[in-house]
């Protein structure tokens, strides 16, 4: 008759084997997906449609003294996480020095794109790091934090239209320090706030994104509400 310990790790043993037989455990029960639709924010008044399109650096005069963001990833459906949703991206954002084109500058398409996705909703976007601005020119602390706006157009149009805008990790004035109200920029939400690397070089940061879009879309913030 087996001792208790020869029993104890057969039994390890066996766990151990079927585990790596059978599928993942979500799989087994049909577990629910682990995303959820990407927040809506305000449109903000610098928006100008009719960007061009791009797949290089939308910013001009890009060059190695720059800081430089490359953000990939891909458009996807809600419901299950993974059907691509094949997509028009409008994206707009302030220069280095915290400047819209066509209002600050007269450049009226410097540091603005239409980019296409491919069908499986992958995106690629190269641009100059953009800069802080204050809403509040009169109040030192009126900073908003570095941001990229997006409005994304999926072709298939039970989709919608979803503008929102991207955030980067450990900028000292997201929530609760961003001078824009939460419930129209939205940068309390951690699904809207990417990490970022340094993997080509120390001026070049890199981060993932990916956006989730229900069918019949994911709501909008009225621009008449104020924020940038």
């Amino acid at each position: 008759m087996p001792s208790r310990a020869f029993s104890f790790y057969l039994c390890l043993h066996v766990a151990f084997v079927t585990s790596q037989l059978l599928p993942p455990f979500p799989r087994i029960l049909g577990g629910a997906p682990k995303c959820r639709p990407t927040a809506p924010a305000t449109l903000g008044p610098y928006y100008i449609a009719g960007a061009p399109p791009s797949k290089e650096t939308i910013c001009k005069g890009a060059n190695e003294n720059h800081q430089r963001l490359i953000v990939t990833g891909r458009i996807l459906d809600a419901t299950d996480c993974r059907t691509p949703l094949a997509s028009i991206i409008e994206v707009w954002h302030a220069d280095m020095n915290g400047a819209y084109s066509h209002f600050q500058y007269n450049d009226s398409y410097d540091c603005r794109a239409t980019i296409e996705t491919r069908s499986d909703g992958q995106y690629f976007l190269k641009t100059k790091f953009p800069g802080r601005y204050r809403i509040n020119e009169k109040v030192v602390n009126s900073y908003r934090p570095a941001h990229v706006h997006f409005k994304i157009t999926p072709l298939n149009p039970k989709y919608g239209v979803l503008i929102t805008q991207l955030y980067f990790e450990n900028d000292m004035f997201l929530y609760p320090h961003d001078s824009c109200d939460a419930t129209v920029c939205t940068s309390n939400d951690t699904a809207l706030i990417v990490s970022l690397t340094n993997f080509r070089d120390v001026k070049t940061f890199e981060g993932k994104w990916d956006v989730y879009i229900k069918p019949g879309g994911n709501g909008f913030i009225d621009s008449g509400k104020g924020g940038h």
